[in-house]
Parts: structure tokens; C-alpha cells; sequence
């Protein structure tokens, strides 16, 4: 994810969702089966999700903070939602785990506590 400091920070991202049963038939008719589900609508839309939302994050090193991890998570929750629910699919959490900064930070926030 990139942040307004020019610098991509890494990070798992978990979806929870689930197919709206009766709706099934029309996923599949429409989407195709879960894994195509996945591929055409959920990854192509979290990826975008992401870009946007990076630009709101000053620096890199914020994605640290709880309070930026929590507007990140209900804004990709909410987006999620809003796209997904009319194609059937329900998104019940959004999960931000294992970030990893940049080198370039990780180096500066050593070099800055060995001093």
C-alpha cells in the first residue's frame, strides 16, 4: 500500500464474507463459483480499495498507528460492502495483519534507536 511519503508498506489483508444463499444460483449463473468470485470481483476491488486509502496515510510509518489501521479497516470494510453486497456477496470483516515497512524505514528507525 502506498503512503503520501512516496513508499509502498506491505501488510496481509483478511476478507471475511460469505455468498448470500439464495442468491446462489445467480452468483454462479453471473460470477461462476467462488474462486471466480474471488479472482473477478473481491482481489481487483481490494486492490483499488488499497491505492486509494494508502493516499491518506501521511507517512509510512503510520500504518502503525491503531487509529490509522481502524479508518483503513472500516474504509475498506465499507467499500467492500457497498460493491460486493449487489453481486451477492456479504463482507463481514476487513483485517490488516503482518505489516512490514519499507527498508528505507526500518533502517532509519534502527539507526535512530542505536543512537
Amino acid at each position: 500500500m502506498p503512503s503520501q511519503d512516496k513508499l509502498k508498506t506491505s501488510m496481509d489483508i483478511s476478507v471475511t464474507f460469505r455468498l448470500d444463499g439464495p442468491r446462489t444460483p445467480q452468483i454462479l449463473q453471473e460470477t461462476g463459483r467462488l474462486e471466480d468470485v474471488v479472482s473477478k470481483h473481491i482481489t481487483p476491488k481490494v486492490r483499488s480499495l488499497l491505492r486509494e486509502a494508502g493516499k491518506t496515510v501521511e507517512q509510512s510509518q503510520d500504518f502503525y498507528l491503531d487509529s490509522v489501521q481502524l479508518e483503513l479497516q472500516k474504509y475498506m470494510e465499507d467499500g467492500l460492502k457497498e460493491y460486493l453486497e449487489p453481486k451477492g456477496v456479504l463482507v463481514s470483516a476487513v483485517l490488516f495483519r503482518d505489516i512490514t515497512l519499507p527498508e528505507v524505514v526500518t533502517t532509519a528507525v534502527i539507526q535512530t534507536k542505536e543512537r
